[in-house]
């Protein structure tokens, strides 16, 4: 298979990313705020380091929500860096090819992702795109710090979206991605906490999304606390 050539290669990887224009995507409350209710989700397990996985039902899709205490030894301020730099989630984990921002417009981003192919099955591989914006101080309370994001309209980024076509021409694009990374706090310190929900489109059948995310979910959370470690 040819690859695009090295001058493309490199055109598509320097996406602007410094302040442009408004940011054109937008977060869908009504779903985020589906997301973020204490209603109706359902406990899966809780983990030997107090991890609780949730689920329910969102969109015709299945939620996921993670919710991990964080240990003293954790610096919350490296963590809140490390989530909101997504261009480094590449360097945590092996779930990520890329990991790109593409524009930014004051707490808001617009920026792609592209999964690693699960094994023997390049096919499957996924990839989206969403627009993100940052709340420093959730209700006014400065230890309350959210990143919540939601699907780029398919017409917006083109240029971007031909980009990461050309260097993974298998890649399917996820119809439908909203959630949020958050920092809460608890009676008991603080607790990282991850929701999600999002479709992979293609013929993935939604238990097999649900089987993958249940999994993952969790150790995409230890990922970033271990670095926020170091």
């Amino acid at each position: 298979m040819i690859g695009p050539s090295p001058a493309w290669l490199a055109l598509a990887l320097a996406l602007p990313t410094a302040t442009g224009p408004a940011a054109a995507g937008a977060l869908d409350r009504s779903v985020l705020a589906t997301l973020q209710s204490p209603a109706g989700w359902t406990e899966l397990r809780t983990d030997s380091d107090g991890l609780v996985v949730r689920s329910k039902p969102a969109t015709g899709r299945t939620a996921f929500q993670g919710e991990l205490p964080l240990p003293a030894s954790v610096d919350r301020d490296r963590l809140w860096r490390l989530l909101s730099d997504i261009d480094g989630h590449t360097k945590h984990g092996d779930q990520l090819a890329e990991a790109k921002v593409f524009l930014r417009q004051g707490k808001a981003m617009e920026y792609f992702q592209v999964m690693v192919p699960p094994p023997l099955m390049p096919g499957s591989q996924r990839y989206w795109f969403g627009h993100t914006e940052l709340e420093d101080a959730v209700g006014g309370n400065p230890a309350h710090r959210r990143r919540c994001w939601s699907g780029l309209p398919p017409g917006e980024a083109a240029a971007a979206r031909a980009g990461v076509k050309a260097r993974h021409p298998r890649a399917i694009e996820g119809p439908m991605t909203h959630g949020c990374w958050e920092l809460r706090p608890t009676a008991q310190g603080h607790s990282l906490v991850y929701t999600t929900v999002s479709d992979p489109g293609g013929s993935v059948p939604d238990v097999v999304a649900r089987s993958l995310t249940s999994r993952t979910l969790p150790d995409n959370m230890r990922n970033f606390v271990r670095a926020a470690q170091r």
